[in-house]
């Protein structure tokens, strides 16, 4: 008699186990920081239950405004949230540099490093230059939303 199914563990199903979700991801990093499902739901400017559902995976979407907010309160890069791949931290201690500036100089560092991104289209690789230019601009709507509450 020829057994189609095995009982004994295979590499797919362990593989299974260890793949971590969006979900599981956020509530892993909500735990680590000490939040409390309501607490990163007043960051979010969302219901804790759409917390759960997140963390569940009940809900298959995430908005990206609330995915930055949730990464800010978390600490963590919104793209190695969502996707698990890329620097865990992020980069916001960059932009509060650059924010740190007086007057008008952070939009002239901001533009200025959009311009040398611009001048090397050809020399890195144009996903990065997306990247790159998506992060830019992150940073510029950061800067007016400072601008905004000072």
């Amino acid at each position: 008699m020829l057994t189609i199914l095995s009982l004994t563990p295979c590499k797919f199903a362990y593989m299974q186990k260890t793949l971590e979700s969006t979900g599981d991801r956020i509530k892993r990093c909500r735990k680590e920081a000490k939040l409390t499902q309501e607490q990163l739901s007043e960051f979010a400017g969302v219901s804790s239950s759409a917390v759960a559902q997140w963390e569940s995976g009940d809900s298959k979407s995430l908005r990206p405004e609330n995915l930055f907010k949730v990464a800010r309160a978390l600490k963590k890069s919104p793209e190695w949230l969502v996707t698990g791949i890329g620097p865990e931290h992020p980069r916001w201690e960059i932009c509060d540099a650059i924010a740190d500036l007086p007057g008008d100089d952070p939009q002239k560092v901001l533009d200025f490093i959009q311009y040398r991104f611009d001048k090397a289209e050809g020399f890195v690789a144009s996903d990065k230059l997306a990247h790159y230019n998506v992060m830019i601009e992150d940073f510029k709507r950061d800067l007016e939303s400072r601008k905004k509450r000072t």
